[in-house]
This record gives structure tokens, C-alpha cells and sequence, in this order.
């Protein structure tokens, strides 16, 4: 499955299956629930190289399901086996691109406001009344 960049997606390989990771509010909550943490606690435990299979199972696991244009939906324990037998590291990547997308702007965003849509209100002219 392609990722579409204008919804922050990040493509994540998984057994052969390419899903689209879609960071959405509902996975971010669900992740932070799951986890008991802040997804801002989980980003700096990323960089520093603190996270666990089961928190990148847990993350890649919400993101997927996320997107319902993946082909169907993914467990944590599915995910969890996947990367232990294709190799942790491979996974930190598309997790860290993800968690990019989430800090910054998305592309759609940055291009509105590179165009001066965002925060304008299309229903004022300008002049006072």
C-alpha cells in the first residue's frame, strides 16, 4: 500500500505486506493509553534509544490500524513476532519518519501555510467594517 504524504503517512514493510502508517488523533490516544505514557515520552525515548519491542509494536500496531485503506487489521502480538524475525532496527526508521510528520507540520499543512491559507478566513475581505 502507498502512503499518501498528505496525511503524514509512512510506509512500513511487515512481512512482505506494505502498510501505511497514518498518524491520527484516535492512534495517538489509544498508543498513549496503551503505553501509559505521553507520545512526546515515548519520541525522546526513541532518540535515545530506550524504547522496547513492545512500544514499537504498540506504536506501529495503532498507526496501522489507523488507515483503513491498509489490508485489514493488525495485532500487537502479530506485529511484536514480525520484528523480532526481520530484525528490530528495521523498524526504528518508519517509527522515527512518523513521529517527524507529528512534531512538524504536516506536508498538507506546510503547504497551506507556504500558500497563506492556514489561519486566514475566507469570509473577510480585509477591510474593516
Amino acid at each position: 500500500m502507498e502512503p499518501n504524504p498528505l496525511r503524514s503517512e509512512v510506509a512500513v514493510v511487515i512481512g512482505g505486506k506494505s502498510y501505511a502508517m497514518r498518524p491520527s488523533y484516535s492512534a495517538i490516544v489509544k498508543i498513549e493509553k496503551a503505553l501509559n505514557t505521553r507520545l512526546i515520552k515515548l519520541m525522546e525515548r526513541l532518540q535515545f534509544s530506550d524504547i522496547g519491542v513492545e512500544d514499537v509494536a504498540t506504536i506501529i500496531t495503532c498507526f496501522i490500524n489507523a488507515n483503513p485503506e491498509n489490508p485489514g487489521k493488525v495485532t500487537v502480538e502479530q506485529i511484536g513476532d514480525k520484528i523480532i524475525e526481520e530484525g528490530f532496527i528495521n523498524f526504528l526508521s518508519p517509527l522515527a519518519e512518523v513521529f517527524g510528520y507529528i512534531v512538524k507540520a504536516s506536508p498538507k499543512n506546510k503547504s497551506e501555510e507556504q500558500s497563506g491559507k492556514v489561519g486566514t478566513n475566507p469570509q473577510s475581505s480585509g477591510a474593516a467594517s
